[in-house]
């Protein structure tokens, strides 16, 4: 197929993408480098050791009753997934940021800063399945709960119907919804036992109407909707909450390189949307399961 496969999370727009640039290296973040042979993989030795105590935490607005949760990001040295992780650390919660691209990590760590000593880089392939479930293996005996499971990973494709192959399809559906439905299978279990939980996954705009050589990526975001609905239904019992949001254009570098003319300030920014997630996975979101919110920016 000749189409266009762009980004992580973007918008309706063909030329949008959200991949990684190239930063300094910091040296702060405590990693985790796990690949999918097991015998390959490190043990996991630094969770919560670098846990900041409640008075060095920096308190900030959004993020009641955040403070010591568990939260997992998918997709998460993306440039939402860092905003995202970023958000989160600032409310005192450990942070665990499971990414699969090492390219990434430069601009994760930019963003981080000296929040990234409680943030924890695990590395896995969120589309293979498996990989989310060794994910919940190697966190739950150390750090006992997953409270918040934030499912950022995705990606644009785009082209027209004829063009597009059927290996086209599995991807942009691998990409965007069996990656979040397998984060959440994973992580559920444990969320059920503790009778307590959010989640939230990033959908689109074009999950609400589909936009011309754009069928890919609004099909597989609509899926992300259908999911969190069911899921929403389904958890309700167990306390676990389910959210999604649909964010328009995000303002990121790569955008502005695709899209030089464009009126920035139109566009929501990846903190914007990180804070509204945020938002939702805190004891002031407490009544709202099964929604999606709209996260569009500007005029």
């Amino acid at each position: 197929m000749n189409s266009r496969s762009i980004g992580q999370n973007c918008s309706r727009s063909p030329r949008l993408n959200t991949g990684s640039i190239a930063l300094t290296r910091a040296t702060n973040l405590s990693r985790t480098s796990s690949v999918t042979r097991r015998e390959s993989r490190p043990p996991i030795s630094q969770f919560g050791r670098n846990r900041q105590t409640h008075e060095t935490r920096r308190p900030t607005g959004g993020g009641v009753g955040l403070d010591g949760k568990v939260v997992v990001v998918t997709g998460g040295t993306g440039y939402l997934g860092s905003s995202v992780c970023k958000a989160f650390a600032e409310t005192g919660a450990t942070v665990v940021s499971v990414y699969l691209l090492d390219r990434e990590i430069p601009y994760f760590e930019k963003v981080l800063g000296a929040l990234g000593k409680n943030v924890t880089l695990l590395k896995a392939d969120v589309m293979q399945p498996g990989e989310m479930d060794r994910v919940t293996k190697e966190i739950l005996p150390r750090l006992k709960r997953i409270d918040v499971l934030v499912n950022t990973v995705g990606g644009y494709m785009a082209g027209p119907v004829e063009e597009a192959s059927a290996e086209d399809f599995d991807r942009a559906m691998a990409l965007n919804l069996k990656s979040t439905y397998l984060a959440c299978k994973a992580v559920v279990p444990s969320m059920r036992e503790a009778k307590r939980g959010a989640i939230v996954s990033v959908s689109s705009e074009a999950a609400l109407q589909g936009d011309e050589e754009s069928f890919l990526y609004s099909a597989s975001k609509s899926g992300v909707n259908r999911l969190t609905e069911s899921l929403a239904r389904e958890l309700k019992a167990a306390n676990v909450r389910v959210n999604c949001v649909m964010p328009r254009i995000m303002d990121t570098p790569s955008n502005r390189e695709a899209m030089p003319k464009a009126n920035f300030s139109k566009w929501v920014t990846t903190d914007q949307v990180a804070r509204v997630i945020r938002w939702l996975c805190s004891d002031d979101a407490g009544p709202i399961t099964g929604a999606a919110i709209p996260v569009y920016g500007g005029p």
